[in-house]
């Protein structure tokens, strides 16, 4: 007899999935609907065929009613979920699988309840109970608990009426389906079987509405007129019933139709300040009725009415609304276009700012310039108008977590947006409250538009201002450019003119005693070592031109091998070590073993070196002290080295604070050209100007960096200076130049294969 009844509900359930395909949309929510209504279709046809016996003999009844109802109950559960945006974990479709293979196998075994064999369970009902079917019933209750809990706790947290009157209705419909499988499943005959099918059909019903309706029915908002209207009836009820029965049983001397006339107008009179007494109670604590509006409009002009700086307008704005429409935050966003899209920068109240973009295409924009009304975060959520909307700007407004925005629009273009968020009172955004919230945006328009212009002035200046401290620096940096130039060419000439001087005048000199057979062996061995020591220096002036070219157009060809920092910073201390002792200077070198081996290349490094080593020793008089040493700079999560220090300290003469900036300029040099000097190693001997910048082009080639501190320059107090030198362990380029030639080793090969395995052509058959 309740075959025909399934057949029914599955044709209602056809007819909910033709409504729920209409208003499919490509969300996650929509799609487990599909499957839930379309697993319904299936669930009662197999409860069609269980009612008419078809299936009794091939597979028990209570199997099949159980196994319907957990796939039922999965797939709820996964639709729950989603619903409120909550991303499930595979684990629940693991436990799903899990708790329909247990539940089966325990079915098709026959394995007795554990409650089956307890005294106090009625003896009628101890045959009836199994393992499976406790399984069925504990899983389902530990299932709806924790739906249950997980809804609550997304209801509670959310601050939004909208969002949480969603949340409410599908907490509402979820009792309906969740009873509703349990009953179909275990009470598998009438009339329990159709109740529970009645009350899964309205729990299906409710979510295809919720799922697919952009508004849900607001039961909070249906409690409250029921408990406003019944505490108002209820009171006036108790006043006219008391007036009522003193007139007609009241002990008065007087006739009782003049009792009652008078107590008549007595209540005429009174009721009406009870009823509006009572009722301005009821709206001032359930239905929170919204202030005046022009009252309002007032008060929020003449705040921001004298406001013209931009941040500032966007605090007292935003105060404002908040205050006056009783939102708990908000944002003044301000929309400036570039291109095919508007730059948005969303302002709180705290100065806080938070960036986004918004097309022009966006449907919002669209809806903002056509209507100049608010939208709600909820209706972009929701609403098919919306759907939009790019993937970064509906994360974008949704993570500012606004309940609704409203567009300043200037010429039929949008210049701001007021966001406001949730009322402090959690009640939704009316009609009245959005034509409020749109006239404040109108009336910020000028406002934002003067402050705006404000700001753009300002920016201006700052520009203009900007601009003339570049050129005045660029001017300061150009003379003082001009003037290396000319010390360049002063320096240049004098350092290649020396050494020439010298090698012309000892050819000279060679030559004419060597026509008048006046040269000794001893005396033309001085000679020649002069002409070579001259020639040398010639040749180092070129070369570090020429390196200095190289580092300038970034062409330093560069070897990395495995280094120890200790032999480079060896080298280069024996370099200077005959002027050093020469000089009186001491030099203490610590802590380089203990340093890491590095990649770098070592002929290039010790360059580096010797050009640091080289000016500390020419700006420290006799008698100073030079320190180097070294450290492991940087380590990584594992504690390996992945940078070293090396310090260079002196305790010459030091370097004025605002030449430190200029030292490893090619050319620069501090002091007068004119007292300039040749010698390499003599205090304060002056070169060309180039091993400092040498130095920085070597270190920054590496992939390290390299800095002067000093407190300054005294040729008296003699303040020194350090020079800090950082390395990695293993240079960027080192990696990049290891890329390339695998490249190139992987085309070579290419080449060569496609070489190898090309066919002949059939000129080359033939010849």
């Amino acid at each position: 007899m309740t075959a025909p009844v399934y057949i029914v509900l599955a044709v209602i359930y056809l007819i909910l999935l033709v409504l729920a395909l209409r208003n499919r949309a490509d969300r996650t929510p929509e799609v487990w609907l599909l499957g839930y209504i379309g697993a319904s279709i299936a669930l009662m046809g197999l409860h069609a065929l269980l009612a008419s016996g078809g299936l009794a003999d091939s597979f028990p009844v209570p199997v099949a009613a159980a196994a319907g109802m957990i796939v039922s109950v999965s797939l709820f559960t996964y639709l729950t979920l989603t619903f409120i945006s909550y991303k499930p974990s595979p684990a629940w479709l693991g436990l799903s699988v899990l708790w329909f293979a247990v539940v089966t196998v325990t079915a098709l075994q026959g394995v007795p309840g554990l409650l089956s064999g307890q005294s106090w369970v009625p003896e009628a009902t101890r045959s009836s109970i199994t393992l499976s079917t406790e399984l069925t019933v504990g899983a389902w209750l530990i299932v709806s608990g924790a739906l249950f809990m997980v809804v609550l706790r997304d209801y509670l947290s959310e601050p939004r009426p909208l969002f949480a009157t969603r949340i409410l209705f599908w907490a509402v419909i979820m009792p309906f389906a969740l009873l509703g499988d349990i009953l179909l499943a275990w009470a598998v005959n009438p009339p329990w079987s159709i109740a529970g099918s009645v009350l899964r059909l309205l729990g299906a019903i409710g979510a295809v509405y919720a799922v697919g309706a952009n508004r849900v029915f607001d039961f909070r908002e249906l409690t409250r007129w029921l408990v406003s209207r019944t505490v108002l009836t209820i009171v006036l009820g108790a006043v006219i019933f008391g007036g009522v029965m003193y007139a007609l049983y009241g002990n008065l001397p007087l006739q009782q139709w003049a009792i009652a006339l008078v107590i008549g107008l007595v209540l005429g009179i009174v009721i009406q300040p009870v009823y509006q007494f009572f009722r301005w109670v009821l709206r001032s604590l359930i239905e929170r009725d919204v202030a005046d509006a022009a009252e309002i409009v007032s008060q929020y002009s003449q705040r921001i009415g004298e406001v013209i700086e931009l941040r500032e307008l966007a605090r007292v704005a935003v105060q404002s609304i908040d205050e006056l429409l009783q939102a708990r935050r908000g944002y003044l966003i301000l929309a400036t276009r570039f291109e095919e899209s508007l730059i948005l920068e969303a302002i709180g109240a705290e100065g806080d700012s938070r960036a986004g973009v918004m097309m022009l295409s966006s449907p919002i924009y669209d809806e903002f310039i056509k209507t100049g009304r608010p939208v709600l975060q909820y209706d972009i959520e929701y609403s098919r108008q919306f759907r939009g909307i790019s993937p970064p700007e509906r994360d974008y407004l949704a993570k500012l977590g606004m309940d609704v925005f409203a567009p300043i629009v200037k010429d039929e273009d949008l210049v701001g947006i007021i966001a406001l968020g949730p009322k402090t009172n959690d009640e939704p955004y009316r009609a009245a409250d959005l034509d409020l919230l749109a006239a404040l945006a109108n009336q910020t328009v000028a406002a934002l538009e003067n402050a705006r212009l404000v700001a753009d002035l300002k920016r201006l200046n700052y520009e203009r201002s900007a601009l003339n401290d570049n050129l005045r620096e660029t001017n300061e940096r150009l003379e003082r450019m001009d003037a290396v130039k000319s010390d360049f060419i002063d320096i240049a000439s004098h350092e290649l003119r020396t050494p020439l001087t010298q090698i012309k005048g000892y050819s000279a000199l060679l030559l004419e005693m060597s026509e008048r057979n006046m040269l000794s062996p001893d005396e033309t061995m001085e000679i020649l070592e002069s002409l070579n020591a001259a020639a040398e220096r010639m040749g180092e002036v070129i070369a570090a031109m020429l390196d200095v070219s190289q580092i300038d157009v970034e062409s330093l060809d560069l070897n990395f091998i495995e280094t120890s920092l200790a032999n480079v910073l060896k080298l280069s201390i024996e370099a200077y070590s005959d002027a050093i002792h020469e000089r009186g200077l001491t030099l203490v070198a610590r802590g380089l073993r203990n340093l890491p081996p590095i990649h770098a290349d070592y002929q290039r490094l010790t360059q580096a070196f010797q050009n640091l080593i080289t000016n500390a020793v020419k700006f420290t008089p006799d008698g100073g002290k030079i320190n180097i040493s070294g450290e492991v700079y940087e380590r990584d999560s594992n504690g390996d080295p992945l940078s070293v220090r090396i310090a260079i300290q002196d305790t010459g003469i030091g370097i004025d604070p605002e030449h430190q900036e200029y030292i490893f300029d090619k050319f620069y040099r501090v002091g007068p050209v004119a007292l300039h000097s040749t010698g390499s190693t003599k205090f304060k001997g002056a070169g060309p100007g180039l091993g400092l910048p040498i130095s920085k082009g070597i270190i920054d080639a590496h992939g390290g960096s390299i800095w002067a501190e000093s407190e300054g320059y005294d040729e008296e107090g003699l303040p020194g200076a350090t020079f800090y030198v950082v390395l990695p362990v293993r240079p960027p380029a080192m990696n990049a130049k290891e890329r390339m030639l695998a490249l190139k080793e992987d085309v070579e090969a290419s080449e060569t294969e496609t070489m190898i395995t090309r066919a002949p052509t059939d000129s080359e058959v033939s010849s």
